[in-house]
């Protein structure tokens, strides 16, 4: 069995490189709205494994409860399959530094006591996964925008598994391109 594993994985790898190149194979970027670093390393000719780095924004409320919102530091990876760069690239649409849709399976992490703001979730930490569909576009002059949303399962150390809402907005500048 483990010889069958190791023979798919070595055509696979073979066949990605021989295909176009589509996604950069590394990119770097600043983001500003909530501060962070990112780098997305290109797999094969339409899949990239993204690293972020940062401090993010969350909001917890609903109706009959009150609205919290915090500041805390977090660390993100997502596997991205970009799904549209051929049909952008034939409309002769930017498809550069990863422009385009994409469907994510996304994993983070973040501090569960908040850096500023009034929301603590949990003692040590409160972590997420789930799949997510967004958009990511860069620009000639390296501004880039990510937009990217989905559901998932929330848990923390102090709390099991529940359902949660994920949204991503970010602006930033591609570094080094």
């Amino acid at each position: 069995m483990k010889y069958y594993l190791v023979l798919l994985f070595t055509v696979s790898f073979y066949c990605a490189l021989g295909q176009d190149n589509f996604v950069t194979k590394n990119l770097y970027k600043i983001n500003l709205i909530t501060p962070s670093i990112e780098s997305e390393l290109g797999l094969t000719n339409k899949t990239t494994l993204d690293f972020k780095l940062g401090t993010g924004l969350s909001i917890s409320g609903g109706t009959g409860r009150k609205t919290d919102w915090s500041f805390f530091p977090f660390a993100e990876v997502q596997y991205r399959y970009f799904y549209n760069l051929e049909k952008r690239a034939r409309k002769n649409k930017r498809t550069a530094n990863n422009s385009g849709n994409y469907l994510a399976l996304s994993t983070a992490i973040q501090s569960g006591k908040s850096m500023i703001g009034n929301a603590n979730y949990a003692e040590k930490y409160f972590a997420a996964i789930g799949p997510i569909w967004g958009m990511q576009r860069s620009y000639k002059s390296g501004f880039s925008l990510n937009l990217s949303g989905g559901l998932g399962l929330g848990f923390s150390d102090l709390t099991s598994a529940k359902l949660i809402t994920n949204i991503s907005f970010s602006i930033g500048w591609v570094i080094g391109k």
